[in-house]
């Protein structure tokens, strides 16, 4: 059974292994933005997009749902809409499963459509609603990271209408002042990218350190609590995440937080329930700890971020 004394070494030894100031406080990176943390909302709204994967919409005046798995969309609607077309994110709206972006094409389509006694021919503005399914766990409203990495294989943000028609590549490619465009658009996109970058990273940070603040702030002196706290620390040092695209993907709520073992350590006499609390507090603020180490080196531009 541990004592407050084991608890304080466990927490330095813990600390010092994950690069921490001191043990048990965090103190955070200079690179963490102050202020109210940016959302997906405000992100894409009103940006311009290029697709990247094949969508499909009615063009009727309605936008028409297209369910994205993976890297592939399903969808009922019967015209396609060319892998490559710039769009505008009309909307934006997240529920607790999924998130879904409004967009219109910018360029208008030719349309057939099949009547009983004729066949009409016509250019057509055409809507599409991307509809993307969050994992369990997932918080929509919180997670730009989560999100952005799973709506990235079906189109990419611009910063602007221009920006997204160059890129789209819907000029002459023969035109030499397009050319010269469309280098200085790639420029461009590329410093517009690792600015969202970093400012997803500081957002992501901000969750983590706030995960980690709330459990430092509810550690017990309880034996059977340090027992279960001790066990979490070394299930958490064996399955924290190490890589920038493993923390992109996965916010702190969506890391398991107990497993096989803590039924097994629980029952051999401890107060289960005070085990169990610091079998899982061991475990989330080690995976903070080692989250709040890495993600600055994940930043855009950081010799670090290039070697990863």
């Amino acid at each position: 059974m541990l004592t407050k004394r084991t608890f304080l070494v466990v927490m330095t030894a813990l600390a010092a292994s994950l690069g921490t100031p001191r043990a048990g406080v965090y103190e955070p990176p200079v690179h963490v933005s102050p202020g109210p943390t940016p959302s997906i909302e405000n992100r894409w709204l009103d940006a311009w997009v290029v697709t990247s994967a094949d969508t499909y919409s009615e063009c009727n005046g309605f936008y028409t749902d297209n369910r994205l798995r993976g890297d592939q969309v399903s969808s009922h609607g019967r015209i396609d809409v060319p892998i490559g077309t710039p769009a505008h994110v009309d909307m934006v709206t997240l529920s607790a499963s999924e998130a879904v972006f409004s967009m219109t094409m910018s360029q208008k389509l030719l349309v057939t459509r099949e009547h009983r006694d004729f066949t009409l021919q016509a250019e057509a503005r055409c809507q599409v609603d991307l509809k993307v399914m969050l994992p369990p766990g997932m918080k929509g409203e919180q997670d730009i990271l989560g999100i952005e990495a799973l709506v990235q294989p079906a189109m990419k943000r611009y910063p602007t209408e221009d920006a997204a028609v160059l890129a789209a590549g819907f000029l002459p490619q023969d035109d030499p002042a397009y050319a010269a465009a469309h280098q200085t658009a790639i420029a461009r996109q590329q410093e517009f990218e690792s600015r969202q970058t970093a400012e997803a990273i500081d957002a992501r940070m901000s969750q983590w350190v706030s995960q980690t603040q709330r459990i430092q702030g509810r550690i017990s002196n309880d034996p059977d609590y340090l027992a279960g706290f001790a066990r979490g620390v070394e299930a958490g040092r064996a399955t924290a995440l190490t890589k920038c695209e493993q923390l992109a993907t996965a916010e702190p709520a969506m890391l398991p937080m107990s497993g096989p073992s803590a039924a097994t350590f629980a029952s051999k006499g401890s107060r289960q329930k005070a085990w169990s609390r610091g079998y899982e507090d061991g475990i989330q603020l080690t995976h903070g700890l080692e989250a709040i180490r890495i993600l600055p080196q994940c930043v855009p531009g950081t010799p670090s971020a290039s070697a990863r």
